[in-house]
């Protein structure tokens, strides 16, 4: 009987997993009757997907270990509780950009400046060359400063272009020349992350030889200090 009820309750929770949303059920009418459709289909992340499995298993973990007729309102009352308590987890953050792609975009904008482009205007331009996160970057500081915000608050010291926000915002305040302050930039940027993965080679032969240690140490006490020892407490005793 547990069995069946938590192949009921799995098959509950897959339902939930892989039920349409009313705007897929009515694109996928309109596209059966040939008909344009307007709205995108909206696919669920896999974060949301792996939660929900998370919670079936918990659900019917507990379906088989709980006894008696309260089985299917507990485990009803796991999965429920265990989605919230999901849910409330932060989200994971993006990773930074690399370094080499800011300093690309850096090297690029530089050349937009040079050829007597506005900054927003570069910005733009830039951003459209680039990948994520940084096109969204750009073109949001592009559309700031095209909209009269001042450069501290279109380009934040502690955003993504945070490298860049200090030329621009040195530039205001001197009006010096920002196309070399940028290559110079890019080039410190492709400097440290060099820089950095020199250092990750030397932890990589440090962290590898530990393993070793790790097995040569006993093999070398078992087989050279342990018969000594036994060696020479025999000759005492003797």
């Amino acid at each position: 009987m547990s069995v069946r009820w938590g192949a009921l309750l799995l098959m509950l929770s897959a339902l939930l997993v892989l039920r349409p949303s009313v705007a897929d059920a009515a694109a996928g009418r309109m596209r059966r009757s040939r008909k344009p459709v307007t709205r995108p289909r909206k696919s669920r992340e896999p974060r949301e997907l792996l939660a929900t499995g998370a919670c079936a298993v918990v659900t019917l973990a507990s379906a088989l270990l709980i006894p008696g007729p309260v089985r299917l309102p507990a485990a009803a009352a796991v999965f429920f509780a265990t989605r919230a308590a999901l849910r409330r987890l932060p989200a994971p953050t993006a990773p930074p950009p690399a370094p080499h792609l800011l300093a690309a975009g850096a090297e690029l904008l530089a050349a937009c400046l040079e050829a007597g482009a506005l900054p927003a205007t570069a910005l733009a331009v830039t951003g459209r060359s680039l990948a994520e996160p940084l096109r969204s970057q750009f073109a949001a500081a592009a559309k700031a400063l095209r909209n009269g915000v001042a450069i501290e608050q279109a380009l934040p010291e502690s955003g993504v272009l945070a490298p860049l926000a200090s030329v621009f915002r040195r530039s205001a305040q001197t009006g010096s020349s920002m196309a070399g302050q940028l290559v110079a930039v890019a080039e410190q940027l492709r400097s440290d992350e060099h820089f950095e993965r020199l250092e990750r080679a030397r932890r990589v032969g440090v962290l590898s030889a530990l393993p070793l240690g790790l097995c040569m140490l006993p093999a070398f006490l078992l087989l050279a200090v342990v018969p000594a020892v036994i060696g020479l407490g025999a000759g005492v005793l003797h």
